[in-house]
Parts: structure tokens; C-alpha cells; sequence
């Protein structure tokens, strides 16, 4: 009976297995953030996954970034390049559209939550403890502030060259009116708002 049950086995077939590792997206991936610029699209997600499109997101290609955790959030600066923020207190960056990365590291024990890139392609970097860095220099040396608040930023947009606003826990508002070289309290949001971007 034993070997009766044994001849009735079906043969394992992978094929299936083998077509969907093959593709760029995997059923278990979780994409935090897109930027794109011309037809570049960059998408990004948990376990240093990064998905490229050089066709305006026809065609995708993976790469996930070695030593990455998890990629919170990329943008498009106006010289062309991509940035992307790592939860590691990393910045990603490339300059080939996508196709290859340097890593930089922010030197602080705070946590990173939120990236941009201003007017003059300067990165911006949100976290906690009301904490803002920035790099003219493509994260190779950082300038560090903080209101001295315990809030987090979820978000730093420039409007203009000079116009900054940055957004964050409980309903937290700053604005700058030159370029980021200092930082004023606004009005918050009422209440204790909580925006995401």
C-alpha cells in the first residue's frame, strides 16, 4: 500500500515560482514613495527596494540597495539626480537615473521621517526633535538645526527659492523666508492635526 501511495504523487512543478521571481515586483513588497522626472520614475519601499522606469513607468527594473533598511521616501531635484531617505539615517543618491547609488550617511541619533530637495537642488531632511539637516553637497557634510521641540516632521516642501514650510506632529507648522537659514514657529494646525505630507 505504501508504494501504491507513492506512485500516485504528482510531479512538482516550479515553473510558476521560477516566472514570478523573475519580475521586478513582488507580491510582498511595500512602496513608501515615487518621484519622477522626465520619463524616470523611481519608486521606492521596505528592504532597500528600489524599482526604476526609464520609460515613464512602463517597464520596470529592480535593485535593492545593499546595507538598506527601509526607503521611506524619494524625490526628483531640479539637476537631475534622485534622492532617497533610509530609515538607517542614510541618504541615497544617483545620478545616472536610477541605475546606481551612493549612500551618505546623516550623522545624528535622531530619527529621519521626511526628504525634499529645495530650488537650489539642496537636500532637506526632516526628523525628530523638531530636527532639520541639510546638504548642499549631495549628503557628503550636513548643517544641523532644531527648534529644541519634542514634535517630528513629517514633511518639508519649498514653495519657491526662498519660501520654505515644514509640517509635523500634533499640528506643528514652521516656515522660512530665506531659504532655509532660519526657521520661525506658525500658526499650528488645529486640533493636534497630525499631517502626513
Amino acid at each position: 500500500m505504501l508504494m501504491a501511495l507513492f506512485g500516485c504523487e504528482a510531479p512538482l512543478d516550479l515553473q510558476g515560482v521560477e516566472r514570478v521571481s523573475k519580475t521586478p515586483v513582488k507580491r510582498f513588497d511595500r512602496f513608501q514613495s515615487a518621484a519622477k522626472q522626465d520619463n524616470t520614475v523611481v519608486a521606492v519601499g521596505f528592504n532597500g527596494t528600489v524599482l526604476v522606469s526609464n520609460d515613464g513607468a512602463t517597464q520596470w527594473k529592480r535593485n535593492n540597495l545593499p546595507g538598506a533598511l527601509d526607503l521611506i521616501e524619494a524625490v526628483a531635484c531640479g539637476d537631475g539626480s534622485f534622492a532617497v531617505l533610509d530609515a538607517t539615517r542614510k541618504i541615497w543618491v544617483s545620478t545616472d537615473n536610477g541605475n546606481t547609488w551612493d549612500s551618505k550617511n546623516i550623522d545624528t541619533a535622531e530619527t529621519v521621517t521626511t526628504l525634499t530637495c529645495g530650488f537650489d537642488n539642496k537636500l532637506w531632511v526632516g526628523g525628530s526633535f523638531t530636527s532639520i539637516f541639510s546638504s548642499d553637497d549631495r549628503g557628503e557634510s550636513w548643517k544641523t538645526s532644531s527648534l529644541g521641540e519634542d514634535a517630528m516632521f513629517t514633511s518639508i516642501q519649498f514653495l519657491d527659492e526662498n519660501y520654505g514650510v515644514a509640517s509635523g506632529e500634533l499640528g506643528m507648522v514652521i516656515v522660512s523666508n530665506d531659504g532655509g537659514e532660519s526657521w520661525e514657529i506658525g500658526p499650528s494646525m488645529p486640533n493636534d492635526f497630525y499631517p502626513e505630507s
